[in-house]
């Protein structure tokens, strides 16, 4: 599990109302990679606290 996995989750723990927008922001030698990859997979985070409607 990643950082921006963890954090994902978090944010959608920690979330009052629902979801609308993500934004991602890096900084220092993040900020030498692709944003895309980081934010797929904070969005994979968030996706995984939902609740499982099977």
């Amino acid at each position: 599990m990643t950082l921006a996995t963890i954090l994902g989750k978090i944010l959608a723990g920690l979330a009052i109302q629902p979801l609308t927008k993500v934004d991602v922001a890096t900084f220092g030698k993040a900020t030498e990679v692709a944003v895309r990859p980081i934010s797929v997979t904070a969005l994979v985070g968030i996706l995984e606290m939902l609740p499982n409607k099977n």
